[in-house]
């Protein structure tokens, strides 16, 4: 479909009304710091989608608050919390990290423990202010040269109070994970401290710790990676005992269940294993629990990836399956859950008050998008699983060809748009992988 046709198409229908092609290319033209692209326009087509609809649930008294559905909305949450609620208990039952396990952390010299001392200055610094906190800075350096003990500066002159509690340690850092503009810390021999460092938040001077002191820090931060190690390989058996299949024509049905509307037909299992499956509604609700990047990366994933995907899922079915022995959500979820989702409720309704009554849920949805596209208004992303509820309840029809049209048409619209501005633009990265179901060891 041609760019201009599509402007003149309705791209989507739902909640009584449609979204028109025009519509969309002028959010899509409007986004300054965004290209137009397929996942930028799944990000708006959803977002449409969900206000839409949960405005058409509440103008029309859906059922949101009752407790079958509340239940089925914190369902989500509620797994995970069991799940981290049993990893937790795993790691604080492990054995201690040995002295010979960080002393092979140190050996191998990948990851290493540096002090700071940092004077903060505030943006739009003026000249004067400028001054004294170099001033500072440099006063530092020089006591430092003639023999200052590090620590006690730090109590005495750093302005981060966080590292300050800490003696002026900041957590163990490999040598990827040094902002560039720190990357010259890493070349810091043990007791030797850098010149000053100029960062956005102010001025840094670093000192990489000895060996012993080292330790109490790299200990602590081997512990919860040894954990996650050992619940990983616990996974992974659960996963092997129980023989995990993917169906032959799984991947192709991802394939097609992720794009908008995100609809999955009735059919057989698209995995299973020994006591259990799923189906492809139960992969569709999983779909819907991810991010709409992410979502648009399934649509041409390769076979391996939608294949790690679908692992992801059963891995996490069979987990729960195993660590959990009473209905989920339990009372406690539900004590912890459901306040905070009748909150969201209340605040959405509140919001939505504000906007016209009169026309459909569909045109106060492209009101409301209107004004977050503006940066007038904030986005409510809908909590745990009431998307996948809501998109149960209501037919929701994306004309894909026509969606296609807009996001080539607004390419062109948005670089004649925005050639001349200052502030450089990023074109949305794509994941390299979606997320693979969510690891419970993680």
């Amino acid at each position: 479909m041609s760019p201009d046709k599509a402007k003149h198409t309705p791209v989507v229908e739902a909640a009584g009304g449609t979204l028109s092609g025009a519509v969309l290319d002028s959010w899509l033209v409007a986004i300054k710091q965004q290209r137009p692209s397929p996942v930028v326009a799944n990000e708006l087509v959803s977002a449409w989608i969900n206000s839409a609809l949960v405005i058409d649930a509440i103008r029309h008294n859906g059922q949101l608050t009752d407790s079958v559905t509340i239940d089925s909305v914190i369902l989500p949450d509620a797994e995970r919390g069991i799940a981290a609620q049993y990893f937790a208990t795993r790691a604080a039952a492990r054995p201690a990290v040995t002295d010979a396990q960080v002393d092979s952390l140190i050996n191998l010299d990948r990851v290493r423990v540096f002090q700071q001392i940092l004077f903060r200055a505030p943006p739009h610094v003026d000249s004067a202010q400028a001054a004294t906190i170099v001033g500072h800075a440099r006063l530092a350096l020089t006591r430092l040269r003639g023999g200052a003990d590090f620590s006690s500066l730090v109590k005495s002159m750093s302005e981060d109070s966080a590292s300050r509690a800490n003696g002026g340690y900041i957590p163990p850092l490999s040598r990827n994970l040094i902002p560039q503009q720190f990357s010259t810390i890493w070349t810091l021999r043990p007791n030797d401290f850098s010149l000053i460092v100029q960062s956005p938040i102010g001025l840094h001077i670093f000192r990489r710790a000895n060996r012993d002191e080292s330790k109490p820090m790299l200990r602590a931060w081997l512990a919860p990676i040894l954990a996650r190690h050992a619940d990983s390989l616990f996974v992974d058996s659960l996963a092997r005992a129980h023989h995990i299949a993917i169906a032959p024509g799984a991947r192709v049905e991802v394939r097609s269940i992720a794009h908008e509307p995100v609809v999955a037909a009735a059919g057989a299992p698209l995995v299973t294993w020994d006591g259990g499956s799923l189906t492809p509604a139960e992969v569709r609700s999983a779909m819907l629990m991810l991010q709409p990047a992410e979502r648009v990366v399934l649509t041409d994933a390769s076979d391996s990836t939608i294949t790690q995907f679908l692992k992801g899922l059963a891995r996490e079915r069979i987990t729960i399956a195993s660590i959990s022995t009473t209905p989920i959500p339990t009372p406690e979820a539900r004590r912890t859950l459901v306040p905070a989702y009748q909150q969201i409720m209340d605040s959405m309704k509140a919001a939505f008050a504000r906007l016209p009554a009169t026309g459909s849920a569909a045109d106060a949805a492209t009101m409301l998008m209107d004004s977050v596209v503006a940066q007038r208004a904030r986005y409510f992303p809908l909590p745990g699983a009431l998307g996948t509820i809501l998109r149960s309840r209501s037919p929701v029809k994306v004309n894909q060809t026509a969606l296609n049209g807009v996001i080539a048409g607004a390419a062109v619209e948005w670089q004649q748009v925005h050639k001349n501005d200052s502030t450089p633009s990023r074109t949305p990265t794509r994941p390299a992988k979606p997320a693979a179901g969510r690891n419970p060891s993680n």
